[in-house]
């Protein structure tokens, strides 16, 4: 999201008080004992910026319409460029046998989209808390990114699977040490949906084959691949509650590393903003 650096009409005054600063940036500024009494914080920015003694009394803090608007794009986006991906993959991969050549390839797409689901999905009922839900959504990021790769670099060099497994390969790891070294809202309304996607393409080639298994008389396989196609399901809605959450609870102002030493917040309404690593 792009934000325009704000600068006050009289800098030496450092008066803020009663303006409306919604989507400005004060990443990194030199604001000690600045006064933003009263003023419309949403969408600001103040990561790693000096606010030393600072005055946020009765700001106003939390998203702007911009700003959801942004994350909704997101995780429409998202959606449609996984579920294109997973569509041509799922689609491509019925009908094959273990006596095809492809037969790797459809275990492969069934075994990574299995793995991207359930992660995503889990993220929601995990009891073993935050680290093993960051190491969840991180898994989650590479296998979704990497179906995402294989298919889109497969597709542009005319279905070369040596340029589709580069692609899958170099799309999980960047996505990877991207979401490792940065992450934020984005990334994770973007991986959350992209996981629902890829659990529902799980269920959905999963419950084929369990038709598959019933029309031929194995009933024991086709129930059990029943059941776990209703898992899939389940959590697929897991992956997407999880999208909706992010949405509505993300953090629309940031105090990441921002010095607010002896800075008072009195009568301000502080839900949606992001505090962390901040000192003071």
């Amino acid at each position: 999201m792009e934000e325009k650096s704000f600068e006050p009409m009289h800098p030496r005054s450092r008066s803020y008080a009663n303006q409306d600063l919604r989507n400005q940036s004060f990443r990194g500024h030199l604001l000690s004992k600045a006064d933003f009494s009263g003023a419309d914080l949403r969408g600001c920015d103040f990561c790693g910026a000096e606010l030393v003694g600072a005055n946020f009394e009765r700001v106003k803090i939390g998203q702007t319409v911009r700003q959801r608007l942004i994350w909704v794009g997101i995780a429409i986006a998202t959606f449609l460029l996984s579920s294109h991906a997973v569509s041509g993959l799922v689609f491509g991969a019925l009908g094959q046998t273990p006596s095809d050549r492809a037969w790797g390839y459809v275990l492969a797409l069934f075994l990574s989209l299995c793995v991207a689901g359930i992660t995503s999905g889990l993220q929601t009922i995990s009891p073993f808390g935050s680290k093993v839900n960051r190491a969840a959504f991180i898994v989650s990021a590479i296998t979704t990114a990497a179906i995402n790769g294989f298919y889109y670099a497969g597709s542009v060099m005319e279905k070369n699977p040596q340029w589709a497994i580069a692609g899958a390969v170099i799309s999980g790891v960047v996505t990877g040490l991207f979401l490792i070294r940065w992450g934020g809202v984005s990334g994770a309304i973007a991986v959350n949906m992209a996981g629902a996607v890829m659990g529902y393409g799980a269920a959905f080639l999963t419950g084929v084959t369990a038709i598959g298994f019933l029309s031929t008389g194995h009933f024991a396989g086709g129930i059990l691949l029943s059941c776990f196609a209703l898992v899939l399901l389940w959590l697929t809605l897991q992956s997407l509650t999880l999208t909706f959450y992010e949405i509505r609870q993300a953090p629309g102002t940031l105090f990441r590393r921002a010095n607010l030493t002896n800075a008072r917040f009195d009568a301000a309404f502080l839900n949606h903003a992001d505090f962390s690593n901040a000192q003071g």
